[in-house]
C-alpha cells in the first residue's frame, strides 16, 4: 500500500502600516515575493491571498500603535493567524538601525514570524478595549485641566497680578475663581482672556467628573466582582479599580505576580555584566497609567493600613519616592491576590 504525504503550505505575511498605504511582503517555504504597496483594506488583501494563494494556510503579523486592533480582528475572522508585536519587541540587526525603509520592516516581519521569534501583544476584547478609550479620555482631560491652570497663573505672573497668600496654593477653591473673575484690569481684552481660561476650566471640571460618574455606574454593571475585590484593599479607590480593569485586563492572563509586576513596570533597570552589576530606577517600559495611579494609591494606603505603614517606617532613611515605589509594589501584589484568589482584602491578614 503506498502513503501519501499531504501536507499544507504556509504562508506568512509581513504588513508595514502607514495610514494611506500598507507595505506587504508575501514569504513561504518556496519563495519571498517583492513587497509592493496597496490600499489599507483587509478585505482587498484577503481577496489576493484568495486568488493568488488558495489554500495556504497564512500568518499575518503587523506592529501594533495607532491603527488598534481592528485589522486584527479582520484578519482573525478570514481564519488567519493574526500577530500584533510590539515594535519594541521586533529584533533588528545594527545595519536596519541606518538603513531603513518599509519594504526592509514588512520583508523583516514575515522573517521573524517565519523564523517564530514573534510573540503577539495581549489583544483586549472591544468592551474592555472601549472602556479602556473612555478612561483614557479622562485622563487627557485631567491632564488638559492641568495645563489651562499653569497657563492662568502664568498670566497672572507675567502681569505682575499677584495671588493672596491663603489662595496661592495648589487647591483650585471657589475662593480662588471668586478672585480671578474680581482682578481688575486696565482693559477689557485683559478680563476676557483671563475669564476664557477660568471657563475652559470650569467646564474641564464638569467633563471630568461625569466621564468619572460614567466609569464607575459602568463598572459597577458589567465588572462588578472585579471591581468589588480591588476597592477592598486599602488605597485602591474607584478610579484605582476601573483603570486596573480597564488598563489590565483579565487577571488570568498571568502566569504569576512577576508577568504582572514586569508589565505595570513595577521592576528595576539591572545591568550586569561579569563583575559590574548595577541596579537603578524604575523600568521605562511601563503601563505609565496603572503605575502613577498605583503610586498615588500607595501615598493613601500608608496613611490607613497600617501593616503598610510600618513597612514604610522600616524603609526610613530612603529616599521618600523610592519608599512609596516599594510600597506600591507591595499594594500590587495585593490587588494581584484578591483577584486569584477571588476573595476580598482584610487588613492585616495579607503582608
Amino acid at each position: 500500500m503506498k502513503t501519501q504525504i499531504k501536507t499544507t503550505s504556509k504562508l506568512w505575511i509581513g504588513i508595514d502600516f502607514h495610514k494611506k498605504t500598507w507595505r506587504v511582503h508575501f514569504r513561504s517555504d518556496t519563495f519571498s515575493d517583492n513587497p509592493f504597496s496597496m490600499e489599507p483594506d483587509p478585505d482587498a488583501l484577503f481577496k489576493k491571498v484568495v486568488r493568488d494563494y488558495k489554500g495556504y494556510e497564512v500568518e499575518v503579523v503587523y506592529e501594533c500603535g495607532c491603527f488598534g486592533y481592528w485589522a486584527h480582528r479582520k484578519f482573525e475572522s478570514y481564519g488567519w493567524n493574526s500577530v500584533v508585536v510590539n515594535p519594541c519587541d521586533i529584533p533588528r540587526v545594527s545595519k536596519q538601525k541606518f538603513t531603513k525603509t518599509d519594504s526592509i520592516d514588512a520583508r523583516n516581519l514575515s522573517k521573524l514570524l517565519k523564523a517564530g521569534l514573534l510573540n503577539s501583544v495581549t489583544i483586549p476584547d472591544i468592551k474592555r478595549e472601549q472602556l479602556r478609550s473612555l478612561f483614557r479620555r479622562r485622563v487627557h482631560l485631567v491632564m488638559y485641566t492641568r495645563s489651562i491652570k499653569s497657563r492662568l497663573k502664568a498670566q497672572l505672573l507675567y502681569y505682575g497680578i499677584k495671588i493672596p497668600d491663603d489662595l496661592d496654593n495648589a487647591a483650585w477653591t471657589k475662593a480662588f475663581k471668586g478672585w480671578v473673575k474680581e482682578v481688575k484690569w486696565e482693559h477689557e481684552t485683559g478680563k476676557l482672556m483671563m475669564l476664557s481660561n477660568l471657563k475652559q476650566v470650569e467646564y474641564q471640571h464638569y467633563e471630568t467628573n461625569e466621564i468619572s460618574t460614567h466609569l464607575r455606574k459602568y463598572c459597577r454593571g458589567n465588572y462588578k466582582k472585579e471591581y468589588d475585590l480591588l476597592q477592598s484593599v486599602p488605597g485602591v479607590g474607584p478610579l484605582t479599580a476601573i483603570c486596573f480593569i480597564s488598563e489590565v485586563g483579565n487577571i488570568n492572563r498571568f502566569k504569576n505576580f512577576k508577568q504582572l509586576s514586569c508589565l505595570v513596570g513595577m521592576m528595576p533597570t539591572t545591568y550586569q555584566s561579569s563583575d559590574t552589576n548595577r541596579t537603578q530606577g524604575l523600568t521605562p517600559r511601563a503601563l505609565r497609567i496603572m503605575r502613577s495611579y498605583l503610586v498615588e494609591a500607595a501615598w493613601q494606603a500608608v496613611r490607613i493600613d497600617p501593616v503598610l505603614r510600618e513597612y514604610y517606617k522600616k524603609h526610613t532613611g530612603k529616599k521618600p519616592n523610592d519608599i512609596i515605589v516599594k510600597v506600591a509594589r507591595k499594594l500590587l501584589s495585593r490587588m494581584y491576590g484578591v483577584l486569584r484568589t477571588e476573595t476580598e482584602y482584610e487588613i492585616g491578614l495579607v503582608k
